[in-house]
């Protein structure tokens, strides 16, 4: 019986030490899940922390983008109309000019004739 109490208080005192061993095992494995949920927690806050920024500046960037097509836009329509209005005044200035052609060619011809006539005229004088 000796031999019986003092194998089972060697049994108990290494089922007490694995015990102890699995609680230190499980204590260390509950720190390091906390060490890893409260990363998991730090890496979502930043995740969402940087979705709000890149919102942020992608709505910044659609709204600089609308006005810089609005101002070009703006500025086409503008560039169009003074285009437009230049090509008028060309248009004008050509239509102008081709009148007072036909004008100096109408005036070239009478005076070509006139001048036929009076050599004419000279010439009956001479004879």
């Amino acid at each position: 019986m000796n031999n019986q109490g003092i194998n089972s208080g060697a049994h108990s005192a290494t089922l007490k030490g694995k015990i102890n061993a699995l609680e230190e095992t499980i204590t260390g494995m509950n720190e390091e899940l906390n060490f890893y949920k409260k990363e998991i927690q730090t890496l979502r806050s930043e995740k969402e922390t940087l979705e709000d920024v890149l919102n942020r500046k992608a709505s910044d960037i659609r709204k600089n983008l609308a006005n810089e097509v609005l101002r070009a836009e703006e500025e086409m329509k503008k560039s169009y109309t003074t285009q437009k209005n230049e090509n008028n005044k060309l248009q004008q200035q050509i239509t102008t000019l081709k009148t007072e052609k036909t004008n100096l060619q109408q005036h070239l011809l009478d005076l070509q004739r006139r001048v036929a006539e009076l050599e004419l005229q000279i010439g009956q004088e001479d004879h």
